[in-house]
């Protein structure tokens, strides 16, 4: 009888532990591409050369496509490489939100995120983790501001890696 009640709590913590191990590799990445989204305020230089030189055209009504030119797959691979599904790199693009053309438009030279923290994401579609971060910006004075956002991430397995297939900030 004790043999039975020591192996269904060793299956029970085997799977507890996957479960853990699975949702800590998701937040891994999760973390990392955030980061990697937030790095672009240091790649301003970058960002304003592909867009000065028509590399991105901007998204209107009748033109909702982007093409997918080699100075933009140079930009993607260089930031995000192995990161993204291919969905997610022209949902991306396609949104704008990568290259993001604010960062341009701001005093600020450097973001870092400070703190960031996961719970699985309700009424999504699975495999969505909502998440709270901290951010630290440096601007070019020198000055530094602290902000809060919030957004959603959803990192699903394709082959044997974790990537990201949707992100949005709230």
């Amino acid at each position: 009888m004790n043999k039975i009640k020591i192996t269904i709590v060793l299956v029970i913590s085997t799977i507890f532990m996957f479960a853990c191990s699975t949702q800590n590799k998701q937040e891994v990445k999760a973390k990392e591409f955030i980061s990697a989204y937030y790095n672009q305020y240091a790649k301003k230089e970058e960002i304003k050369t592909l867009f000065e030189t028509g590399m991105i055209p901007e998204v209107t009504e009748t033109a909702i496509t982007v093409p997918f030119d080699e100075s933009l797959s140079d930009f993607m691979s260089e930031n995000f490489d192995s990161m993204l599904t291919d969905e997610a790199v022209s949902n991306l693009l396609e949104k704008r939100i990568i290259p993001a053309k604010d960062v341009l438009d701001t005093d600020i030279v450097k973001a870092t995120v400070k703190e960031i923290t996961f719970t699985e994401a309700k009424n999504e579609i699975e495999d969505t983790l909502s998440f709270t971060a901290k951010i630290i910006f440096e601007h070019t004075e020198g000055a530094k501001t602290e902000e809060t956002t919030t957004g959603l991430i959803r990192v699903v397995k394709e082959s044997d890696d974790w990537l990201i297939d949707n992100f949005k900030l709230n």
